[in-house]
């Protein structure tokens, strides 16, 4: 029990902030979520006037930061942020 209290084997949460402008670009997130990260959480979604706002939970065992640099690359992403969070999250 002590070897296995020592052992991270919980993934981390992460929150992903990402903007951009139309839902192709959605489309493309989507797609790039699923491919890098596997299974995500889709927290909360904003519309504004030629915008949007999605911000996703991530929980992966590899490198998380490189999703920052394969989203961002995307064409219509205006931007991109990760955030680390305890699991909490109030709206």
């Amino acid at each position: 029990l002590y070897i296995f209290s020592k052992l991270n084997v919980r993934n981390e949460p992460y929150l992903l902030v990402v903007g951009y402008n139309n839902d192709e670009t959605e489309n493309m997130v989507f797609q790039a979520l699923g491919k890098h990260i596997g299974a995500y959480k889709i927290k909360s979604k904003t519309k504004t006037p030629g915008s949007y706002e999605l911000t996703v939970e991530i929980r992966a065992k590899a490198d998380k930061s490189i999703i920052v640099n394969i989203l961002d690359a995307l064409d219509g992403v205006t931007s991109v942020a990760m955030i680390s969070y305890d699991g909490e999250y109030a709206a």
